[in-house]
C-alpha cells in the first residue's frame, strides 16, 4: 500500500511517497491507543525486500524526492525488519537518487552500530528518524498511554541520531487518553516547547 503528499524536503517542497510495508508490527503492543499490530500478517518470513521494490516501482515517478517507510511499529527493531533487508532498501533507495528516507521507530532501537551501517555507502540519502515521543512527560508516558519507555530514552536516542547527523522527527499526541482537553492542549504545548532544540521536525497528531 502507498500514498502521495507534499514535504518539505531539503528546504524545498517536493513530491513524498508513503509506502506501508507488512512486517509483523510492533514488539511492544501495549499503548493504550493503538491497535496497529491487529493488522499486522502473523507470518515473518515473507520477502519484504521484494513487496517493497514491487510497491516502489509501481509508485514511482520523477517528481519524488522522499520516501517514507511505515510498519506500524519500528523499521530499526531487527526481528522486526531483517538487518540484511533494511540495508538493501536503504541502499536501493539511494540508487534511485532518493533524496530522503523516513523511517520510524522506538528509541530502543537507535543503535549507533546499526545506524552507522545505514549510512554506508548512501550516497547523499539524507535518512530522518522518526519517533512517538507523545509527550514529555513521564507520567502522561506511563499512565495515560503506557508508552514503555520514558522522556530521558527518547534525549538519549535523539543524541544519537545527531552525533550521525540523522534528522530527528518526533510525533506529539494531542488529547492522550483520560486526559481533559485543556490539559491535553497544555501537555502538547509543553512537549513542544521541551524539545524544540532537539526536533528537526515535530507532528502533532490527534489520537
Amino acid at each position: 500500500m502507498f500514498f502521495y503528499n507534499r514535504e518539505n524536503v531539503q528546504g524545498k517542497e517536493a513530491k513524498a511517497l508513503s509506502i506501508i510495508l507488512p512486517t509483523v508490527g510492533c514488539r511492544w503492543r501495549r499503548c493504550n491507543m493503538c491497535s496497529y499490530f491487529e493488522d499486522s500478517p502473523k507470518d515473518s518470513s515473507i520477502d519484504l525486500f521484494t513487496i517493497f521494490v514491487e510497491e516502489f516501482n509501481g509508485a514511482y515517478d520523477d517528481e519524488i524526492k522522499k520516501v517514507k517507510l511505515f510498519t506500524s511499529g519500528s523499521f530499526l527493531d531487527q526481528k522486526e525488519v531483517n538487518p540484511d533487508c533494511a540495508k538493501k532498501i536503504i541502499s536501493f533507495l539511494s540508487e534511485k537518487g532518493i533524496s530522503e528516507v523516513t523511517l520510524e521507530s522506538r528509541p530502543e532501537y537507535v543503535k549507533e552500530e546499526y545506524l552507522i551501517e545505514f549510512k554506508e555507502n548512501n550516497g547523499g540519502l539524507q535518512i530522518e528518524v522518526a519517533m512517538g515521543l507523545e509527550s514529555s512527560n513521564n507520567k502522561i508516558l506511563q499512565h495515560s498511554i503506557n508508552k514503555g519507555f520514558t522522556f530521558e530514552d527518547y534525549l538519549s536516542a535523539s543524541k544519537i541520531l545527531k552525533e550521525l547527523d540523522i534528522k530527528n522527527k518526533a510525533y506529539l499526541m494531542i488529547k492522550p487518553p483520560f486526559l481533559t482537553e485543556k490539559e491535553a492542549i497544555q501537555d502538547a504545548i509543553n512537549s513542544a516547547i521541551d524539545i524544540e532544540d532537539i526536533a528537526d521536525v515535530i507532528s502533532f497528531n490527534p489520537m
